[in-house]
């Protein structure tokens, strides 16, 4: 499959993190866990948002946002990004608010994606 694929059919899974967030997983049938975004439940802000970087630029942060609109709130982006939430944001087409901070991304922090998972989780 190469990059410019989309992982076509995803299935979602919705989970409720506490009385402030919930989640959104990605799954591909044939990829596994492929993604996943965590909004806020107050406002429907991206709290979070990762997918695996061997699936980047296929599709799944958008298909995820997608999914996200039928939840309340839906989601929307942050007035909080990084230089990649920045460019997703206003890759899909949706009101994109003013940024008010940058921060840093992962790959700036010398941190692999796993890295972040596990500090996601905690």
């Amino acid at each position: 499959m190469s990059a410019a694929d989309h992982l076509q059919p995803l299935q979602f899974k919705h989970i409720v993190t506490g009385p402030g967030a919930y989640k959104i997983e990605a799954y591909h049938p044939d990829e596994g866990h492929v993604g996943n975004m965590l909004v806020d439940s107050s406002n429907g802000a991206i709290a979070e948002l990762r997918t695996r970087p061997d699936v980047r630029r296929r599709g799944v942060a958008t298909a995820m946002f997608n999914h996200a609109q039928q939840y309340d709130p839906p989601a929307k982006h942050a007035t909080q990004r990084t230089p990649e939430g920045n460019a997703f944001a206003k890759s899909t087409g949706a009101y994109v608010p003013r940024l008010k901070k940058d921060i840093p991304s992962e790959s700036s922090l010398g941190l692999s994606y796993e890295e972040a998972m596990r500090m996601s989780k905690d």
